[in-house]
Formats: structure tokens, sequence, C-alpha cells
């Protein structure tokens, strides 16, 4: 089965905010609310990878890894989406309102160990699975991650490590999927003196270069023979 890991190699490729402010090159990144003031303000975090997955692809699994920046006991439910980009723009300005593309998916947030252990998310393959989907989504398109302050109250947050805190322990997308090819078969058969060849594109499925489900005849794309005569 194929899979796919990107891990984040480059400022503004990750980030941080509030509906006001912008912060792309800390040591840490955070979701969750923080009290400032009289107000309690909503922190999302944002990551961006180059997909290099086949726009036919079936997502089987994907999740992200976070490096934790200081261990923290707060559980609450993030909810986890991106952006609504076919290919998303960095982060060096605030992404806060570029508005979601998918359906959120609810993660129950762990306890944070001791950095810089990891922390991995829930399976997000629903979301990869419809950001590929997408009319204007090609292969090395860019996807931007958003992790949300969800249920968290105030004073609950988890912090992690951004590229420029340290570039080994930049968040990590992993995923796995199966693609669906069209392989060439040719027919052949006689009549009288003549043989005729037909060209079939056979749909077949593969994990990890091994078929595992072929479509019947049916299903083939198909043309005419070509008649040849024997001499």
């Amino acid at each position: 089965m194929p899979t796919f890991q990107q891990q984040i190699s480059a400022r503004y490729d990750d980030t941080y905010c509030t509906a006001y402010d912008n912060y792309p090159t800390t040591t840490s990144a955070t979701f969750g609310k923080i009290p400032v003031g009289k107000a309690v303000l909503a922190y999302n975090a944002f990551l961006r990878f180059l997909l290099n997955i086949p726009k036919n692809a079936t997502i089987t699994s994907a999740y992200l890894t976070l490096y934790s920046y200081e261990a923290r006991i707060d559980d609450f439910i993030a909810q986890i989406n991106f952006t609504n980009e076919d290919d998303a723009a960095d982060f060096s300005t605030n992404p806060w309102g570029r508005g979601d593309g998918g359906t959120n998916v609810p993660w129950s947030v762990p306890d944070f160990p001791s950095p810089p252990n990891t922390v991995q998310t829930c399976d997000i393959s629903s979301l990869i699975q419809a950001f590929i989907n997408r009319a204007g989504y090609n292969e090395n398109n860019r996807i931007a991650i958003r992790i949300k302050d969800g249920d968290a109250t105030s004073g609950e947050r988890q912090n992690f490590y951004q590229w420029d805190g340290n570039s080994a322990y930049a968040a990590i997308l992993t995923v796995d999927y199966t693609v669906v090819v069209k392989k060439p078969i040719w027919e052949c058969k006689t009549r009288g003196g003549l043989i005729g060849l037909r060209l079939h594109f056979m749909s077949t499925l593969k994990l990890g270069g091994t078929t595992i489900v072929s479509a019947p005849p049916l299903l083939w794309d198909s043309w005419d023979y070509l008649w040849v005569a024997v001499l």
C-alpha cells in the first residue's frame, strides 16, 4: 500500500493565529482558548503540506504527528478541517478567514507529554479524500490543515513545535492510499484467414504493486477489432 509522508519543511508552512493576529515564526503553535485581559481568545493552528498523491487515489488512513512543546493536562475536543483552497497559499498572512473546505473531524485531544515526545491525531482520511476529490485538485497541490479550538474552555490549550522552533520536530502528515490503474490488455481472435486485434484497458486495484481486484470484462473500455490478413 503506497504511503505518503511529509514533514513541514519551511517557514510560513505552519502558524497559529487568532482572528486578529498571526504568529508564523514562533517556536511553538497553540490551539485552544487563552484569556487575554478581560477577553478569551480562540487560537487555531495551521499546517500546509504538498500532496504528492494521485487524483484518483482512495485514502485508507491519514493522521498528523505533532511534537509536544510542553507537558499539559488539558483534555478537550478540537475540530480538524482544511481551508477552502485547491492549492493553499502559505501563512505569511493571517489564514483565519479562509473558510472550511470539508466537514469538521472531532479530535479528543489527549494530555500532551513532556517535549519532544509525539502526539498522533485522530484519523483524518475523510479530509484528505475530500481535498483530492475537489475538481481543482492536481497532484502536488498544497493542503492547509486547520486544528481548531473546538470546545476548549478558557485556559485549555495544547502547544506543539513549529518549524521555526526546531525543524526536526516540525509536524508530519502521513497518508496511506490505494490507486486504481488501467492496465492495457490485447485480445486476439481469428476469422478465416484474418487475425483480429482489440485493445482493452482493464481497471485493476493494486496495493503496493500487488493486484487485488480486476474489473470484469463488462467494465472494460474497448475498441473494435483491427482485422489483419494472414499471408
